[in-house]
């Protein structure tokens, strides 16, 4: 088989498929050697595969040999075709599909120009260069205005900037549709924890205040904001654990409740989540 098919089994589909989609489209063909529709639908997705030289990814599964992993992921009939980007399943079909209808399906998971920009803005982003991110995110939002994926990067990059009003306002002009995504609701917990640090003073003066009187839970609570709004977790986690743990009642156990705000943020896989929730337990326990 070409490198841009894969057999894939229980064992490694989180690392092939799951993980390598947040890198690359992965599309995944759950099929069967006793299958008729399989064995017209998977030379078909293989040619597209070759053709498309990289682009995508094509990962077979066979269902006999792998029912756990198929029944994981909700496979009722074969072919089931599932496609992954960013961890997730964006789009699927069941039944084997004439050739230009498999072209259209792939041709709607591979980014464009734009996406890719936006890609780079995160990137940069996540390396601390907001200027650059900066830069691309304002050519792509001159071109494509309503484009989600920018307006949800430049929200974040306002947030880093410490804008709250406008990075609120930006995440105001999304579509409904987005309104339960977890990035957005990451960005709006972030937003909660912005007008903590906003309450009073910079975060110069709120680290001063800590080390004038470290029993200053005020000023703990609001560098921890800060902290979050910085995308410096740790610390974050750190100062409102010592909160707990200084006195568990202060504005009705907040504390608390921002820990467990930051855990689902960063989600279970993150190691600061599994090491604070342990220390949380013993504090509490």
């Amino acid at each position: 088989m070409p490198e841009t098919v894969l057999d894939v089994d229980s064992q490694d589909f989180q690392s092939r498929v799951v993980e390598r989609s947040r890198e690359v489209p992965v599309v995944v063909d759950f099929w069967a050697a006793w299958c008729g529709p399989c064995q017209a639908l998977g030379p078909a997705l293989e040619r597209v595969a070759e053709e498309y030289g990289g682009r995508f990814l094509l990962a077979k599964v066979d269902v006999d040999r792998n029912q756990e992993l198929a029944g994981q992921h909700g496979v009722r009939g074969i072919p089931a075709v599932k496609a992954f980007v960013d961890g997730e399943v964006v789009d699927e079909f069941t039944g084997a599909l004439p050739e230009p209808q498999i072209r259209r399906f792939i041709d709607g998971l591979i980014p464009s120009e734009t996406d890719k920009a936006v890609a780079q803005a995160r990137a940069l982003l996540d390396q601390g260069e907001t200027g650059r991110a900066e830069e691309v995110l304002t050519e792509v939002l001159e071109a494509e205005p309503d484009h989600p994926r920018a307006l949800l990067t430049q929200a974040r990059l306002r947030l880093l900037q410490n804008r709250t009003e406008e990075a609120e306002a930006i995440l105001g002009h999304l579509p409904v549709a987005y309104a339960s995504d977890p990035e957005v609701k990451g960005l709006r917990t972030t937003l909660g924890f912005a007008r903590i640090a906003g309450e009073t003073g910079s975060e110069a003066e709120v680290r001063e205040a800590l080390e004038r009187d470290p029993d200053d839970l005020d000023a703990r609570y609001r560098l921890a904001a800060y902290r979050v709004m910085a995308e410096d977790y740790r610390s974050a986690f750190e100062h409102l654990l010592e909160i707990v743990r200084r006195d568990r009642k202060y504005r009705e156990d907040a504390a608390r409740h921002r820990m467990l705000e930051l855990f689902d943020l960063l989600g279970n896989r993150d190691p600061r989540v599994s090491e604070f929730r342990k220390r949380l337990s013993r504090e509490l326990f």
